[in-house]
């Protein structure tokens, strides 16, 4: 299963954001992690076997981090296009 999620800090602090990076890098679901502009502070794309593989994620490396107001789960039901490709 691969999941979008967005997720919104508590704060806007360099230290708080240095922490969740390092959680995010050390978590083996995390395929891809962006810090973004707008209403959500970070999107990361997550690879787990099932639902409760995610949950379990959740547990560990959303709900356990205090920093995090709140995120948002899309699940992708359908590869349109991935490319690690560039046209240079």
């Amino acid at each position: 299963m691969t999941l979008i999620v967005s997720i919104e800090m508590e704060r806007d602090r360099a230290g708080i954001y240095e922490k969740f990076k390092y959680s995010m890098i050390q978590s083996n679901e995390i395929m891809q992690c962006y810090q973004i502009s707008g209403s959500y502070d970070f999107v990361v794309i997550v690879c787990v076997q099932d639902i409760q593989a995610y949950e379990t994620f959740v547990d560990r490396a959303l709900h356990d981090d205090l920093n995090i107001r709140k995120f948002d789960t899309s699940v992708a039901s359908r590869t349109v296009k991935h490319s690690t490709a560039i046209q240079l």
